[in-house]
C-alpha cells in the first residue's frame, strides 16, 4: 500500500467523490449504460495533466477527439459477421495502439483502450445511440479542451500524425506491442460475441490488463492477477454476503473503492476491484453465479492472454518482412 498522510487522504476522498460526481453526471444525462464513459474521462484528465500524447501539440486535441469519434461510431459495426468483426478490430486497436505509444511507458493509450471496452462491453440499441455518441464526443471535446490547455505552453514533441503512420517500423517494440494488444484484444472480443455473456467485457479488460510492452511483466502479471482474483472473491463472500446487510452494501463498495486508491501492489489492485466488480454483478445475479462466471471469463482471458503473449511477435514480423523483401526483389 501507498504511504497514508493526512494530504493524501483528503486528496484521494476529494478524487473519489470527483468520480462519483462525473459517473452520477454521465448516468443522469446519458443513461446507465454511458456510466463507464465518465471513468474514461477521469482516467484521461488524470494522465494527460501530467503526460503528452506523444504528437505535435497542435495536432494532439484533434486526434483526440478523432479517436473517440472513431471508437463510438466502430459500435455501429457489432452486427457484422463475428469473422469480418474480428478484422476490424484487429486493424482498428492497432491503430490506437500505435498511434498513442510514442512513449511506451507512458501509458497515452489507456483511456483511449478502456473507452473502446467499455463500449463494445456495453452494447445500446439504435435508439440509445445518439446518447451514446453525445457521451463520447463530450467526453473527447473536454479531454482535447483540457489538454490543450495544459500542454500548449509546453514544448511540442515533433512527431506528427502523418509522419507516425510513414515511419510504421515492423522491426520496432511500438509495433510489436501494439500488434500483440490487437491480436488478444480482437480475440477475446470474439470469444465474448461467441459467448454471448453480459460480462464478456471481463475477458477483454483481461487480456488488456495482461498485455504489457515487456513479455517479462506480461509473466509476472498471470500469477498476480490469478491471487488477487481469488483473494478478491474470498472477500466478497465474507464481507457482502456475512457481514454487511444489504442495505449497507452501497458504503461498503465506496470504501473499497476509497482503500484501492492506495493500493500499490497490483494483486492488491485486482483484489480490490475483484471485491467491487462482484459486489455490482451480485446487483443483476446472485453471488455463486457472479463469483463462478467472473472466473471463468477470467480464465479464459488468461488463456489469450497466455498464447498471444506467448507467440514470438518480432521475430514472425520479420520473417514475414524479409519475405517480402525477397519477393519484391524478384
Amino acid at each position: 500500500m501507498d504511504k497514508i498522510s493526512l494530504r493524501s487522504a483528503i486528496g484521494k476522498a476529494a478524487l473519489l467523490v470527483g468520480i462519483i460526481i462525473c459517473m452520477t453526471v454521465f448516468q443522469d444525462r446519458f443513461g446507465s449504460e454511458n456510466m463507464l464513459v465518465g471513468i474514461t474521462l477521469i482516467t484521461a484528465l488524470l494522465m494527460f495533466l501530467k503526460t503528452d500524447i506523444g504528437v505535435k501539440t497542435s495536432q494532439a486535441p484533434l486526434l483526440i477527439v478523432g479517436l473517440f469519434v472513431a471508437i463510438v461510431c466502430a459500435a455501429l459495426l457489432a452486427n457484422l459477421n463475428p469473422l469480418v468483426l474480428l478484422a476490424f478490430n484487429l486493424a482498428f486497436v492497432f491503430a490506437i495502439m500505435y498511434l498513442t505509444t510514442a512513449r511506451i511507458e507512458d501509458r497515452s493509450y489507456l483511456p483511449f483502450m478502456l473507452c473502446y471496452l467499455f463500449i463494445q462491453g456495453i452494447p445500446v440499441s439504435e435508439n440509445a445511440f445518439s446518447a451514446r455518441l453525445a457521451s463520447v464526443v463530450i467526453c473527447g471535446i473536454i479531454i482535447a479542451g483540457v489538454y490543450w490547455a495544459v500542454h500548449a505552453k509546453k514544448p511540442s514533441p515533433d512527431a506528427s500524425v502523418g509522419s507516425i503512420i510513414r515511419a510504421i517500423d515492423v522491426h520496432s517494440p511500438r509495433f510489436s506491442f501494439a500488434l500483440r494488444m490487437a491480436v488478444g484484444v480482437s480475440v477475446a472480443m470474439l470469444a465474448g460475441e461467441l459467448l454471448q455473456t453480459d460480462k464478456a467485457m471481463w475477458i477483454g479488460l483481461t487480456v488488456f490488463s495482461l498485455t504489457q510492452p515487456e513479455r517479462k511483466a506480461v509473466m509476472e502479471r498471470f500469477g498476480k492477477r490469478m491471487l488477487g482474483t481469488a483473494i478478491g472473491a474470498i472477500v466478497f463472500v465474507v464481507v457482502f454476503i456475512y457481514l454487511v446487510p444489504a442495505e449497507y452494501q452501497p458504503i461498503a463498495i465506496l470504501l473499497f473503492g476509497y482503500i484501492y486508491m492506495f493500493a500499490k501492489d497490483y494483486e492488491m489492485q485486482i483484489m480490490f476491484i475483484t471485491v467491487n466488480a462482484l459486489a455490482t454483478a451480485a446487483l443483476l445475479f446472485d453471488p455463486k453465479t457472479a463469483i463462478v462466471g467472473r472466473i471463468a471469463l477470467i480464465v479464459i482471458g488468461f488463456a489469450i492472454a497466455f498464447a498471444v503473449n506467448g507467440i514470438p511477435w518480432s521475430k514472425l514480423t520479420s520473417a514475414l518482412s524479409q519475405a517480402s523483401s525477397h519477393q519484391g526483389q524478384r
